[in-house]
C-alpha cells in the first residue's frame, strides 16, 4: 500500500488527512494554530507533529510517498531557521517523503473541485481571493491582514458590529438586535469611568483587535432576526467579497471557503446570489476539508495515481465517511 498526506495549517486549527494513492482515507488528524506567520514556529511545528501522529496511526509512515502542506504566508519557510523547525517536526513523525508547502489559497480550492483553473475565496477572520491556474496561484488578491485590508471577513465584520454600538451610546440611531447582543458579548466594565462609549471603546481596546472576529457570527445572528444595521453590514461585507473575487477572476468555477461564506450565512448566500451576476453565470462551489484537498493533490502530483476526477471524488467529496476522531478542545488564546 502507498499513501499521501494531506495538512491544511490555518491560524486556528491544524488539519490532516492520509489516503492511499488510489483515494481510499485511512485516517485524519486535528491540533491547534499552525500558522508560523501568526504564531510562534515552534508552535505551529508542533501542531504539524501532532496531526499527522494522530492521521497516521498505526499506518507505517515509510508507506507515504508525498505530503502536501497548505500554508498561509507560506513564504515564511523560506526563513531558513522556520524551516529547519518544520523539517524537524516532519522526520520526528517518521516520514522520510518530500514535504511540499502550497497556498492555503490551492489547498481551499482543491477542496472544491477538480477543475484545473478557476478562482477560490477564502473568508474568515481575514479575507484572500486567488485566480488558479493548473491548480496552482497564478495571481493573488487581498489578504493583507486585519490593519490594511481584510474588509467583509470576520475582523471587518467585528469592528462594523462595535461601530454600530459606538453609534447608539453616541445617540446616534435606536438600539436594536445586534447592538443589544454585542453591548452583551463585550466584557464592558460597568464601573470603568466615563460615558458608556469610552466604557465600549476600553472593553475593545484592552483585547487584541483580531479578536473583535469573534463577535463576526452576532452580525448573522441579528441580520437573520430582520435586523436593519446587520443587513446593511451583511451586504456591504458581501460586496467587498465579491469584488475581491472580481479582481482575481478570469474563468472557471469559483470556490469558496471559510466561515463567513458557508453555505446557509446571510454573507454566504449574498456572495452566491451575487457572483453569478457579476461575472455572468460563474459556478459558485463550496470548499470541503481542507487537508482532503491537499490529499488530493498530494495523490495527483505522483506519477502513477489514477484518474484526478475519480481521486478526487474518492478523497474531497467522500471525506465525511473517513474515519476520524473527536477534534481536541481549542485551547483559549
Amino acid at each position: 500500500m502507498q499513501a499521501v498526506l494531506g495538512l491544511d495549517m490555518g491560524g486556528t486549527a491544524t488539519r490532516a488527512v492520509l489516503a492511499t494513492t488510489s483515494g481510499t482515507i485511512l485516517g485524519s488528524g486535528r491540533a491547534g494554530p499552525g500558522n508560523p506567520f501568526a504564531h510562534p514556529p515552534e508552535q505551529a511545528a508542533d501542531a504539524l507533529r501532532s496531526s499527522v501522529r494522530e492521521a497516521l496511526g498505526d499506518h507505517d509512515p515509510a508507506t507515504v510517498r508525498l505530503g502536501v502542506v497548505g500554508l498561509a504566508g507560506g513564504n515564511s519557510l523560506a526563513v531558513p531557521a522556520v524551516a529547519e523547525t518544520f523539517d524537524r517536526a516532519w522526520r520526528d513523525t517518521g516520514l522520510r517523503c518530500p514535504m511540499r508547502v502550497v497556498g492555503d489559497t490551492d489547498v481551499a480550492y482543491a477542496a472544491g473541485t477538480a477543475d484545473p483553473d478557476g478562482a477560490v475565496l477564502i473568508a474568515g477572520t481575514g479575507a484572500s481571493a486567488a485566480r488558479i491556474a493548473a491548480h496552482r496561484t497564478a495571481r493573488a488578491a487581498g489578504g493583507y491582514g486585519w490593519l490594511l485590508g481584510d474588509d467583509g471577513a470576520g475582523y471587518w465584520l467585528g469592528r462594523e458590529a462595535v461601530r454600530a454600538l459606538l453609534a447608539v451610546t453616541d445617540g446616534v440611531r435606536p438600539p436594536g438586535v445586534l447592538t443589544e447582543l454585542v453591548a452583551a458579548h463585550l466584557a464592558i466594565d460597568p464601573a470603568h469611568p466615563g460615558t458608556d462609549t469610552e466604557r465600549v471603546i476600553a472593553a475593545v481596546d484592552h483585547a487584541h483587535p483580531v479578536r473583535l472576529a469573534r463577535l463576526a457570527p452576532l452580525v448573522s445572528e441579528a441580520a437573520t432576526a430582520g435586523d436593519a444595521v446587520a443587513a446593511d453590514i451583511v451586504t456591504r461585507a458581501a460586496g467587498h467579497l465579491c469584488a475581491l473575487v472580481a479582481g482575481a477572476y478570469a474563468g472557471g468555477p469559483v470556490v469558496l471557503s471559510g466561515s463567513v461564506v458557508a453555505p446557509g450565512t446571510p454573507i454566504g448566500d449574498a456572495v452566491r446570489t451575487d457572483l453569478p451576476v457579476l461575472l455572468g453565470g460563474v459556478a459558485v462551489l463550496s470548499a470541503g476539508h481542507g487537508a482532503a484537498g491537499a490529499a488530493w493533490l498530494a495523490a495527483t502530483a505522483l506519477p502513477d495515481t489514477p484518474d484526478p476526477l475519480v481521486l478526487h471524488r474518492s478523497i474531497v467529496s467522500r471525506y465525511d465517511t473517513a474515519p476520524s476522531t473527536p477534534p481536541p478542545p481549542t485551547p483559549p488564546r
